[in-house]
């Protein structure tokens, strides 16, 4: 099976003192390509220098990530249309809407959404998103998009991806369950409830990342400003460790090879106390991996 990396920053200064090694495991690893969105113009020297090391491993995308649009959006797009009309890209990405940090410029964002999906249209690049995120868009939204039913199986070659709609501050956001080769990978991050839907779509995983954000106390304590701490640990925010922990007590945990736990805040959570709230049903679990900000994951693998 051909594995890839379908969104990676690898341009990024958090890489600069490792990048090629990085890499290279990756590569021995068996990842074979290596997606890369982009940020805004600031990077795009760095993604083309990338690319030239790398030609037939690294495919960018152009686009401004959305929490990148600020006062000068309109010069960031102008650099993206640029672009556009020099070279050849794989997609038009990151884009969409991302109000999580700041609501300041949300007219600029749906309006640089808008521009970029007439562009991703224009150019005949791929867009998938699901209906909800479309109502975003002006006009006819559907015209020329890969719209995701959150209800309704998928398939991407040989692997079939099963959409969840989860609890977020995002216009119909979903998390996903893949399926291939007889394995089950669940991917659950970005979500303030567990619901009972979310429980039984990812009851009989062999690899699971999911997201244990924050702890309680020390949100409400920590130096968030009140209208953040509230989104957080909303019921549309993110996992807490006793919800991550009430997640893990009602799926199987039998047939789970690969526990990662992730998106750890680092202002507001520590690894140590996931390791307190998870000890609980610790020896049930064949392996526990635990992604910080900092330090992220090494690959694990998954026994057919």
């Amino acid at each position: 099976m051909q594995l890839i990396d379908t969104h990676t920053h690898l341009y990024a200064e958090a890489f600069d003192e490792d990048r090629d090694l990085m890499i290279q495991r990756a590569l021995d690893t068996g990842i074979t390509d290596f997606f890369i969105p982009a940020i805004d113009s600031t990077y795009t020297d760095r993604m083309l220098s990338l690319e030239k090391q790398y030609p037939d491993q690294m495919h960018l995308m152009t686009g401004v990530h959305p929490t990148h649009i600020k006062e000068n959006y309109k010069k960031e797009l102008d650099h993206v249309s640029s672009l556009l009309e020099q070279r050849t890209f794989c997609a038009i990405g990151e884009i969409g809407m991302d109000l999580y940090w700041d609501k300041t410029f949300v007219k600029e964002q749906q309006e640089a959404f808008d521009l970029q999906i007439q562009w991703a249209k224009k150019y005949k690049l791929p867009v998938m998103m699901t209906s909800g995120t479309s109502k975003f868009l002006k006009g006819d939204p559907q015209a020329g998009l890969t719209l995701i039913d959150t209800h309704s199986d998928f398939f991407i070659g040989k692997l079939q991806i099963t959409p969840v709609p989860v609890a977020h501050d995002a216009r119909e956001p979903v998390q996903f369950v893949v399926r291939a080769e007889g394995l089950t990978l669940g991917v659950l991050t970005d979500l303030g409830t567990v619901t009972r839907h979310v429980i039984e779509c990812y009851k009989q995983c062999d690899g699971l990342i999911v997201e244990s954000n924050h702890d309680i106390r020390m949100l409400a304590n920590g130096p968030y400003s009140s209208a953040l701490k509230k989104r957080v640990g909303g019921a549309w925010g993110h996992l807490n460790n006793a919800q991550m922990l009430y997640f893990l007590k009602n799926i199987q945990l039998s047939q789970l090879q690969q526990l990662v736990i992730g998106h750890i805040s680092q202002k507001n959570n520590s690894v140590s106390l996931v390791r307190a709230a998870i000890s609980e049903v610790g020896n049930q679990l064949a392996s526990i991996s635990y992604a910080t900000q900092d330090e992220g994951f090494l690959w694990v693998k998954l026994k057919i």
